[in-house]
């Protein structure tokens, strides 16, 4: 009985180490003036991951996320307000996760 539960919670922490461990920190930057804080990518940013790549591009405050649905929801979640997107497949793209792979690696 006591191994059991040793094992059930080394696998309870298991499961919390590699969210804990893949969290990477995003960078923020201006467009044009200095002023407020940081809302958009500090620079011209391309990440490619598998036969997707993902480019980003600084955009001036109030423009939003121009981007479509998956990529869209991943810069909303890194808390970058404004920024200009472009998707480049090399093939087709069956799986709407291989949209979100490249966005995690631009950072």
């Amino acid at each position: 009985m006591g191994m059991d539960t040793w094992v059930w919670e080394l696998s309870v922490r298991r499961k919390y180490r590699l969210p804990k461990l893949s969290v990477i920190s995003v960078r923020r930057g201006y467009w044009g003036n200095k002023i407020g804080k940081p809302h958009t990518v500090p620079c011209k940013v391309t990440g490619k991951c598998g036969s997707v790549t993902v480019r980003t591009v600084p955009a001036p405050r109030g423009a939003g996320i121009v981007a479509a649905r998956v990529p869209k929801k991943v810069l909303q979640f890194a808390g970058i307000e404004d920024v200009f997107t472009l998707l480049l497949p090399e093939g087709l793209l069956r799986l709407l996760a291989t949209l979100s792979r490249p966005l995690l690696t631009v950072s």
